[in-house]
């Protein structure tokens, strides 16, 4: 088997290969790439995978009591200006 390592610009292209580059933010996949690499585990790469997994909620959307439990967790998606713009849950 032949691995690839990804950098983030290549993981974005492979939500917009596979035509999901619409299901998140630029922003939501900087986060959720960021948050892939600091598990500091290898994956195989399943873009539909993360696509079911994996949910962006508007701040207007998201509520803490309803997306998060003890299976469910969130990240924050912020911005260039650093201003917090929405959430990704995974669970």
């Amino acid at each position: 088997m032949i691995y690839l390592e990804l950098t983030q610009s290549m993981f974005i292209k492979e939500f917009e290969l596979c035509g999901r580059g619409d299901q998140f933010s630029y922003e939501a996949l900087c986060a959720m790439y960021e948050y892939l690499d600091d598990l500091g585990e290898d994956f195989s790469l399943d873009v539909v995978a993360l696509c079911c997994d994996y949910t962006e909620y508007t701040l207007k959307d998201f509520d803490e009591e309803e997306h998060l439990d003890e299976e469910n967790i969130a990240f924050e998606v912020r911005g260039s200006d650093g201003k917090l713009i929405s959430y990704v849950v995974a669970g």
